[in-house]
Formats: C-alpha cells, structure tokens, sequence
C-alpha cells in the first residue's frame, strides 16, 4: 500500500488531533471534534456543519467502537477536502475505484484511532516488529489480526515491512509496503519461510503460521 501525498498529509494531521487530544476513544474522540452521534437504519457520516454521524441500532459495544472509528475517519477526510478530490476523480476511475480508496482510508484512520502510535511504538520496542508485537496488541486493542497487521506494516511511506498469514499451503493475508513478494493473496505456498525472508514466523494455530517483519531498506 503506498499513499499519495494528500493521504500522508491528511494521515499527519490525524495523527497531530489524536496527539493534542489524548488519544481518546472513539465516543470521546468525536464529542472533541464536535461530532454529534445519531441511530438510524445504516451507518454514514456528513463532515457539516454540523459534522454527525449515522450508526445502526443494535451494534455491540465493539461493532459500534470500531463502526464509529471509521466514520469518524470519513469526517476527517471530508473536513480535509480529499473526499471532494477522490470523488473528482470519480468519472476517470470509476465508482468502484473511488469507494475502495475511500474506504481503504477511511480503515486505516480507524486504525490510528483504535490502535494509537503510541501503543504499537511500546509494543514495537519491547517485542520488535515481531509475531509476538502482533498478538499483544491485538490483545490490547481488540482488534483483528488483519488491522493490527495493518498498524505495524503502514507505518509511513519510507518503512520496508512486510506481513503475511497462511493455513496450509495458501496464503490468506499479504500486506506489503517497500516490500516486493512474488505471490498474491490466496495463492500457493511451496514453503513459508522462503515468502518473505527475513520474516520472524510464528504459529497461531493448528496450520496457521503468521509472519512480520521489518527491514532497513527496500526488499527486492
């Protein structure tokens, strides 16, 4: 995943609030921003003013946490003006272009959100960009392994890391920044350890193997 200037500019900025503000949780986070919450049938947002966002009725606590780290995530997009760029760019590339990028940002400011810097940069430093970094913090956070696994991959445009989950002899996560892999989501496997060399492995369940890892410069 690489991010265009005007996304790392917009990833900045979110990172700069959620700094100022303590990096709160999501219903906190949105009363700071002046984010009011309604429930209806569907979830959506509107960046205002006034700034609200729409979630359904009936989500648990944890649906309606990270459902709402989300939307607050399309606000931030919205009051930042890219929503208006990618949504220009609609007649070139397509609408179903424009709600993958969209959507794709709009996860991972979530992710800022409900795994802050602060805590993945604790975990980094006691376990290294490790399995064992991964599982903590999806422990910590609640979260599921592919976000987390976006937390520690994503961390900016320079990193060199890389990640990936198998079961079997298929390979069912990948995600790559400044690294090269010669494989594909959902491929075959001949051999775990020659995926991404380098990548400290472990297993997390029965034929499941987890690896991550970070390198100092561009793999491959």
């Amino acid at each position: 995943m690489i991010f265009s200037d005007p996304v790392q500019a917009l990833l900045s900025e979110v990172e700069a609030t959620l700094s100022r503000l303590g990096h709160p949780a999501p219903a906190r986070l949105a009363r700071d921003l002046g984010i009011g919450l309604i429930y209806d049938a569907k979830a959506g947002s509107h960046g205002g003013p006034p700034s609200v966002v729409t979630l359904p009725l009936g989500l648990s606590a944890v649906q309606e946490r990270q459902m709402l780290a989300h939307e607050i995530g399309h606000i931030f997009m919205q009051r930042s003006g890219l929503e208006h760029e990618l949504r220009a760019q609609w007649s070139v590339v397509g609408p179903e272009t424009f709600r993958m990028h969209n959507e794709t940002i709009a996860a991972h400011v979530a992710g800022l959100i409900l795994l802050p810097t602060p805590l993945r940069i604790r975990a980094e430093a006691r376990y290294g960009v490790t399995p064992a970094a991964a599982l903590r913090l999806q422990k910590a956070s609640g979260l599921e392994l592919r976000q987390v696994l976006d937390r520690l991959v994503y961390v900016g445009p320079d990193a060199c890391r890389g990640a990936f989950v198998t079961c079997g002899n298929i390979l069912t996560q990948l995600k790559t920044n400044n690294v090269w892999v010669d494989k594909s989501q959902y491929d075959r496997i001949h051999e775990v350890a020659a995926l991404m060399p380098g990548a400290a492995l472990r297993s997390i369940a029965p034929r499941q193997v987890l690896g991550l890892g970070s390198w100092s410069g561009a793999l491959w």
